[in-house]
């Protein structure tokens, strides 16, 4: 039996806009559609909610999961298949969006979750020579904010689709963790160099590289974070500016890899992973997919994940049109990329260590009096 709770949360109330009879019509259908959905899966949630009870794994005060958790299972399950029951993610833009934002907020009231108008904004990336207009996308009465960025996740996701906003905000969050533990542990002279470069990847470098899998980043946002790294890594080993230590050999007395050897070797497990997807997995819809119809803009192309992706395995001696075979296995392809990566993080040094030979003799050679 269905509790009276749930069906009175999907109950029709016709606003404004849903007068005519042809509204009330298509509306009493979708509710007629509700309610048989929710009879086969309501049962579902509360078997899920009786089984974790069994199992006295639902008691949030004694470490178990809270009780709205397992309706989020169900919702995330029936999302994955291979056709979704519920919506995925929302559509075309303009009065569709709004469409399919009601019939989110519908699916969540079959679980008995609210969706909190508040909190839900709304973000539109403009097409090449658009102008911005603010969106107007509505559930029921009340009119979503638009803004220009907001957070997701812990990550900071823009109109522009650029990276400047979230590297600035993972860079404040990396430089205050890593101020908190200057004087217990940075300025600890009772533990060891390999503990400190420990806590060091696990604290620090962890939210530094936050959600970098799927940056698209450029040569001034890796001079950024090298440089971060570096002062990070001077001030846990003691070097001062006037000890004329060069980056190489601080990266070598931590041992350490450099930033971009890090990135390059988390965007390559990641693009393993998607490709690994089955084809209906909207990451894998993404990376695969084109634009059927569009128009590029004047001046140079935005640097594309893909574009990134190319680069990198170019970078770590991997031929772009065979990556694709080598990652269908995991172990192969991840043994494949840190080889790789060793392999690009010991050119970079060499080069480095060339580079300043070659300055060096340069100020030594005298100049020629003829």
């Amino acid at each position: 039996m269905v509790p009276n709770c749930f069906l009175a949360q999907t109950a029709w109330r016709p606003t404004h806009c849903e007068r005519s009879p042809l509204h009330r019509e298509r509306r009493q259908q979708r509710c007629l559609s509700h309610h048989q959905l929710l009879g086969s899966l309501v049962p579902l949630v509360l078997a899920f909610r009786y089984w974790a009870r069994l199992c006295h794994i639902d008691c949030q005060a004694e470490g178990g999961i809270p009780s709205y958790c397992f309706a989020l299972m169900v919702i995330f399950f029936l999302q994955q298949r291979k056709e979704p029951i519920l919506p995925v993610y929302l559509g075309h833009w303009g009065k569709s969006t709004s469409a399919i934002s009601i019939q989110l907020c519908n699916a969540a009231k079959l679980f008995g979750l609210e969706v909190s108008l508040k909190k839900t904004e709304v973000l539109h990336q403009l097409a090449p020579r658009e102008v911005y207009q603010p969106p107007h996308v509505y559930i029921g009465e009340t009119e979503l904010k638009a803004v220009q960025q907001f957070t997701y996740l812990g990550c900071t996701i823009t109109s522009d689709a650029r990276i400047d906003k979230e590297l600035d905000n993972r860079l404040a969050k990396a430089n205050s963790a890593f101020g908190r533990l200057h004087s217990r542990m940075w300025n600890n002279k009772h533990l060891k160099r390999p503990t400190k470069i420990s806590v060091y990847r696990a604290v620090v470098v962890t939210t530094l590289l936050y959600g970098s899998e799927s940056w698209v980043t450029y040569q001034h946002h890796l001079r950024v974070l090298e440089r971060f790294h570096q002062r990070c890594l001077r001030i846990i080993l003691g070097i001062h500016w006037s000890d004329f230590v060069t980056n190489v050999e601080v990266l070598e007395r931590a041992d350490i890899q450099s930033i971009e050897a890090m990135l390059l070797k988390s965007q390559l497990r990641w693009a393993g992973h998607v490709h690994r997807m089955e084809d209906h997995r909207l990451p894998k819809i993404t990376l695969y997919g084109e634009l059927a119809s569009a128009q590029r803009d004047r001046g140079a192309p935005k640097k594309r994940f893909k574009d990134s992706l190319k680069k990198s395995l170019g970078a770590c001696n991997i031929d772009h049109r065979q990556w694709s075979t080598l990652a269908k296995d995991r172990d192969t392809w991840r043994q494949n990329i840190k080889d790789a990566v060793s392999f690009f993080e010991e050119k970079w040094r060499t080069s480095l260590k060339d580079k300043r030979q070659r300055r060096k003799a340069g100020r030594t050679t005298t100049p020629n009096p003829g």
